[in-house]
């Protein structure tokens, strides 16, 4: 089952042709070895990528050349947005860290680039992490020092966590779902609901990654930046009324002329659409970095 290491590195980024084949269209049970390419029902896989070995030695021996690659499926939407609900679903690189995906997201919902911004993830054990900016991390340590109702636990920097970190380690697995709030200033400001899920597809044809995310659907019209969810709802109602009141009249001007991603053609019969094209244009101008990825995720056996 000995391989050369050249052979082993030129599978490093896409599992090779016969495999995938097998991978697809065999029997779920009959897999093509990554290291020696012999067919097993008896499947040893790597923990991260699920890249399948027939032995625990053929995954020894290709352990310090293989890179996991696979991506994580994103679905965020809009707490309490209703009529019709906000939501967008992406497709993000596992080597992605937890401030690319805000950036990504800021993107995908047509809003400003913002610097500030928190994820939080609770378990069932009661643990409750913060996943944000280091100069907040500096403000929330302080603020909290030495009180025993501190609202968490444990927070990391958002600029070095990669999303595989944040869904692999052992207290979070009971529960991923992360509750995001970005420009955590502004009190008002719509709180994201986000779903991670390993792209099991993807997984068996990891040729597929991307260096960069992907927005793959979704559904409703942009939330009005600045608008508050209750001021969101009247902005609707405004543009339905057939004699919109004063107030109404100076809501509407209120977002088209001063609202940062207003809509050019208004929101009448508009509140279902959006431009996945426009967004995805942005997000592949935003490579992932990957700065230290390499070494911290190389499989180890």
């Amino acid at each position: 089952m000995a391989s050369t290491a050249s052979t082993v590195s030129h599978r490093t980024d896409i599992i090779p042709h016969r495999a995938r084949r097998n991978n697809l269209f065999d029997t779920p049970r009959e897999r093509t070895c990554l290291n020696c390419e012999a067919l097993t029902t008896d499947l040893v896989t790597c923990r991260r990528c699920q890249a399948p070995y027939c032995s625990e030695s053929c995954k020894k021996e290709a352990a310090s050349l293989h890179i996991c690659k696979f991506n994580y499926n994103v679905h965020a939407s809009l707490m309490n947005v209703k009529d019709p609900e906000i939501n967008r679903m992406l497709r993000v690189p596992c080597m992605a860290t937890f401030e690319e995906l805000h950036q990504a997201l800021q993107i995908a919902f047509s809003w400003r680039p913002g610097t500030d911004y928190e994820f939080y993830i609770g378990n069932l054990e009661g643990r409750r992490t913060l996943i944000t900016t280091s100069s907040r991390i500096e403000t929330l340590t302080w603020r909290w020092a030495n009180k025993e109702n501190a609202p968490y636990d444990d927070y990391k920097d958002g600029e070095t966590t990669y999303i595989a970190e944040g869904m692999e380690n052992l207290l979070f697995q009971d529960r991923r779902i992360l509750a995001y709030k970005s420009n955590v200033l502004v009190p008002d400001e719509p709180t994201h609901r986000v779903v991670i899920s390993c792209d099991s597809e993807v997984l068996l044809l990891r040729g597929f990654v991307r260096s960069y995310i992907i927005c793959v659907g979704g559904i409703g019209h942009p939330f009005a930046e600045g608008f508050n969810l209750e001021e969101w709802q009247k902005l609707k109602r405004a543009y339905r009324a057939e004699h919109p009141t004063p107030e109404q009249t100076a809501l509407v001007e209120l977002y088209e002329f001063f609202c940062p991603n207003a809509d050019q053609y208004g929101l009448r019969s508009r509140t279902g659409q959006w431009d996945r094209e426009a967004v995805n244009a942005l997000l592949k101008k935003m490579p992932i970095a990957a700065t230290n990825y390499l070494t911290v995720y190389v499989e180890h056996g």
